[in-house]
């Protein structure tokens, strides 16, 4: 993608904490393409040198006594074992923890560490002292002394939640590679008291996402970037490393935080459970902030039971997070109690979806023209079904599902309109608050340091942080603007759960839940026809965990639908060739070559252009197989969004008559449709080198092999518009897709 102009409200939403496609500013702003972010998943890491290297020094004589028998024994043992499976196997004596945190430096070894960056990348550094904490564990084990169902079991925790026992914590940011902290996060605290094994920490989306908007999720310059074990596909974040540790078994469970969306997403998208926990349920205390009024911890792991042990031991009263006394009532509560089929017998389900009231009322708002309206309801009756569906697994568990309008909804909360300011202000107290421990005081000491060596420090620039420094929001405002995020989304949800009657929504209610301080959580629920996975999400009242781990659970039985990633080695390489690769056997030609270098190779974007160019059959219609093409560019935000928002504008806006002599250029200077009238001049005129990006057209689109031309346009219903070309060569059957979407 080579643009002048590139978008910015699309990717604002997402980059903050739960992430997506890119704003402009940083290394893109200047009209080249954001590093890396252009090119198909799983990416590459930039040319830098500031990675941290994983020391597996103190693991290596534990290694080298680990027999291929033993380890594949271990493999079938712990394949699919929960916490508490685990636990079983060390009371039967098949298991010890020493052997447990060694097979899973030994997975780490396999699968997450390569010198080129090309493995899974989710392990940031690993505890020296792991090995002797396991002992110490397996010696209280043996004298009787089990402190309980996280006793010896190893945790990965989040780059961002200190830990007072020599690693270091920096939320993945070269600024704070040094720190090594004085003491423990309180809820590291309550996981040693209960047993467990911190095995290391976490690789994360820098600086909880809000680094730079070139920065692909998953990336930290200390962290490199982290992959996504099922495929080429997203890793959200900014809880990246955590969700895929988790996914790949690399530790029993993780600990992740979410300011708006940091666990939901990364969870969904890389198969695992996991729990965003209502305001002050697990204490904040120690954990680098990025909005502090809305970041929790909160616990992943493969399964809602892991889930739910993990929570258990994290919960607790800290005199240093004050709010963390209005979440009392579950302290030190045992969430496996609702791992039962009964804890979930008298709950309501209220599934949100759009109603034919809904769908006329929003055509009628939005101005649909009458011919577009079958299609666009058709959409939405789809989604509307699929939902009811998600519904009907609970009904057939005796659970009542109660259909819920999504009018009834909280207006989403712009979170970009207090980050800048909430991030300057809850960083620069926190960092005053550690004193001579770090050498950058302030985020303005953070800039100039990393400035210094931008190119190492922060390979993709560092235009949030700079935004957040020159926020110029008046503390009154910020303050009134938290006010309303907060109470708007707490009344109207909690509105919904009284008017309705129900405990527990399916939908991610918008993300409302974060400014509202309410719980959610996601499970795994099967994976579409790319192989991406995807998951359900529920959300619950304040204090609402206990119902959202009975449903959970409930629902994770009756599919069953996880499935163990089969990593076979380094992703990079053995995962499933993304979509719009040159046929098998085929060479790429020359005219596609070209236009990929004016326009961009086969990405998931979901902004920007891309080119595309594979085989289709001879009886299969173009138009099908580039709204196929379409879904795959937006990849993950065509879920986040809804289908419905980006087929709202998809239709023909030009076909190639047959016998006319083609001539792309102007055929696409001609298209009249009002909604794709602006598109076209752009892919001609607003690119890098426009000349030989026409030229590149030409070649590739006025072929006389083409038999089939055809331009449709695009569009999320709102801020997003652009146009897809599709161009079939009648002899061999290969199509190339020119995809072209902008803010």
């Amino acid at each position: 993608m080579r643009f002048f102009i590139l978008t910015v409200a699309l990717a604002m939403l997402l980059a903050a904490c739960g992430g997506g496609a890119q704003p402009d500013g940083g290394p893109g702003a200047d009209g080249g393409s954001c590093a890396n972010f252009d090119l198909p998943f799983p990416r590459p890491e930039p040319d830098y040198t500031a990675k941290r290297v994983r020391d597996l020094s103190p693991f290596a004589d534990a290694l080298a006594g680990l027999t291929a028998e033993r380890r594949a024994a271990l493999d079938a043992l712990l394949a699919d074992a929960t916490i508490l499976d685990m636990q079983g196997a060390m009371a039967g004596g098949n298991l010890s923890s020493e052997e447990l945190v060694t097979w899973y430096v030994d997975r780490i070894q396999r699968y997450d560490i390569d010198p080129a960056g090309t493995a899974l990348n989710s392990v940031l550094e690993l505890n020296p002292q792991a090995l002797e904490i396991a002992r110490q564990r397996d010696a209280e084990r043996a004298a009787g002394a089990v402190r309980g169902a996280m006793h010896g079991i190893p945790v990965l925790l989040k780059d961002n939640i200190a830990t007072g026992d020599g690693l270091h914590t920096a939320a993945g940011a070269y600024a704070l590679k040094d720190w090594q902290p004085d003491r423990d996060a309180f809820l590291v605290g309550q996981l040693r008291d209960a047993g467990a094994v911190i095995l290391g920490k976490a690789n994360l989306s820098e600086w909880a996402n809000y680094m730079d908007p070139c920065m692909p999720n998953g990336f930290s310059a200390l962290g490199g970037q982290t992959h996504n074990p099922y495929g080429p596909f997203e890793t959200y974040g900014s809880s990246s490393g955590s969700a895929v540790a988790a996914a790949a078994n690399l530790a029993a469970a993780t600990v992740g935080s979410e300011t708006q969306g940091s666990l939901i997403m990364p969870a969904q998208i890389n198969s695992v459970a996991a729990l965003k926990t209502s305001m002050g349920l697990v204490s904040r205390d120690y954990v680098i902030p990025l909005l502090d009024w809305q970041d929790v911890p909160g616990p992943m792991g493969r399964t809602v039971t892991d889930v739910a042990v993990l929570l258990t031991a994290m919960t607790g009263v800290d005199a240093n997070d004050p709010v963390t006394k209005d979440a009392a009532a579950l302290a030190g509560v045992d969430f496996t109690r609702f791992l039962t089929r009964e804890a979930g017998a008298g709950l309501r389900v209220g599934i949100v979806l759009k109603t034919d009231e809904d769908i006329e009322q929003m055509m009628t708002d939005m101005a649909v023209a009458e011919a577009n309206r079958d299609n666009l309801r058709q959409v939405f009756r789809e989604m509307s079904d699929q939902q009811r569906q998600k519904g009907q697994i609970f009904s057939k568990l005796g659970i009542e599902v109660v259909e819920i309008s999504e009018t009834a909804l909280p207006e989403r909360m712009d979170v970009n309109a207090v980050l800048p300011y909430g991030f300057r202000d809850a960083i620069n107290r926190f960092l005053a608050g550690l004193g001579d421990q770090v050498a950058v005081k302030s985020l303005a000491e953070i800039i100039a340091f990393n400035a210094q060596d931008l190119a190492n420090r922060a390979p993709y620039g560092q235009g949030y942080l700079e935004e957040a420094q020159g926020a110029a929001l008046s503390e009154q405002a910020y303050l009134a603007l938290k006010e309303k995020h907060q109470s708007t989304a707490r009344a109207a949800l909690s509105k919904i759960f009284a008017d309705y009657g129900v405990d527990v929504l399916l939908s991610d209610v918008g993300q409302s839940y974060a400014p509202a301080g309410f719980p959610a959580m996601t499970v795994p629920a099967g994976y579409d026809e790319t192989g991406q996975p995807v998951g359900i999400t529920l959300v619950a009242d304040y204090l609402g965990e206990p119902k959202l781990i009975a449903l959970g659970y409930a629902l994770e039985q009756a599919t069953k639908a996880r499935k163990v990633p089969d990593l076979g080695g380094n992703p990079m390489t053995q995962s499933k060739k993304p979509s719009g690769a040159a046929p098998a056997g085929a060479a790429k030609p020359q005219a596609v070559a070209d236009l990929e270098t004016a326009y961009g190779p086969p990405s998931q974007a979901g902004f920007g252009s891309a080119v595309f160019y594979e085989p289709i059959a001879a009886g299969d219609d173009l138009a099908q197989a580039a709204l196929a093409k379409y879904e795959y560019f937006v990849g993950g935000l065509w879920a986040q969004y809804g289908k419905a928002a980006w087929m709202g504008p998809w239709k023909e806006v030009y076909a190639r008559p047959a016998g006319a002599k083609p001539d792309i250029v102007a055929e696409l200077r001609g298209i009249t449709d009002p909604d794709a009238q602006n598109s076209a001049p752009m892919i001609l005129d607003v690119v890098e080198d426009a000349e030989k990006a026409r030229a590149a057209l030409a070649t590739a689109f006025d072929d006389p092999a083409v038999t089939e031309l055809r331009v449709f346009n695009l569009g999320d219903g709102g801020a997003m518009s652009g146009i897809l070309v599709a161009a079939r060569r009648g002899a061999t059957g290969e199509v190339t897709f020119l995809v072209f979407l902008l803010d």
